[in-house]
Order: structure tokens, then sequence, then C-alpha cells
């Protein structure tokens, strides 16, 4: 990647990250919940709702793109919150989530870990019918804690 990419990515980073509140709020709002502001400090008490929500969808390809888009803020969210992190852009070359937007910085853990909650959302809307993000969470953060 060029520096010119580097750098548009970096000017875009505080509108991606600014995104994510009413993207959040407003599916959890469409979802039903009750105080759907709420995902963005307690995200754990979201996570039963998105699951009932998503546990036998039928994700065509015109809202692949929609769901990943949020369940992958959801899960960015999530591993903030649970494990006080930040949501950044890796800029380390060494990294398999280099130039990507990506949360770490982890209270506890080596810098270098990252995770992308994009991929992971691509891998759970991929997985088969029934999924079970409670699943998917729960292996990211067996994975987490055996790199702490």
């Amino acid at each position: 990647m060029s520096q010119a990419e580097l750098e548009k990515m970096k000017t875009a980073f505080p509108a991606f990250l600014h995104e994510r509140m009413p993207v959040l709020t407003e599916f959890f709002t469409d979802l039903g919940v009750s105080n759907p502001a709420l995902v963005l400090i307690d995200a754990k008490s979201y996570i039963e709702p998105l699951e009932s929500f998503l546990k036998d969808q039928t994700i065509n390809l015109e809202s692949r793109t929609w769901i990943v888009t949020r369940v992958g803020y959801f899960l960015g969210e999530y591993f903030v919150q649970e494990y006080t992190g930040d949501w950044y852009l890796n800029e380390n070359i060494q990294s398999r989530n280099y130039l990507r937007y990506v949360v770490g910085h982890f209270d506890g853990f080596n810098e270098a870990i990252s995770i992308d909650p994009f991929e992971i959302a691509i891998a759970y809307i991929d997985s088969n019918a029934p999924r079970s993000i409670i699943q998917f969470i729960e292996e990211v953060s067996r994975e987490l804690a055996s790199n702490k």
C-alpha cells in the first residue's frame, strides 16, 4: 500500500469510528431492543438479542455487506469493552491485520495483539445456520486468553 493510501485510511478513520454509534443504535432499535444506545457502553447485554435475530437468518448477497458491517461494529465494541481496548488503524506491517481498522491495545495484553472484528463477522455470517455469535465470541476470548 502506498503512503497516499495509508494517509487516506488515517484520514477516514475518525468518520469510520463515529459511524459505529448511529449504525449500532439504529440496528438495535430495528431489533426492538429497549435502550438501544446502551450497546455503546454495555455490548455484553446485547449479545442475546443479536443471537436470537441472526441464529437462523438466511443472509442473501444483497444484505450481506449491511449485516457484516453491523455485526463487525458490534463485535468490535464488545471486545473493546470486555478487554478495555481501543479501535485503531493497524499500522504494524508485521501484523496479519496490517492496514485494517481493528480493536486491540487491551489492558494486560501484548500491545501487538489486534482483532479484526469484520473478519470475525464475515466468518460468523458465512457459517451455517443455526449460527452462534456466542460461540464466536467465546472462541476469540479463548484465543486472547492464550496470548496473554
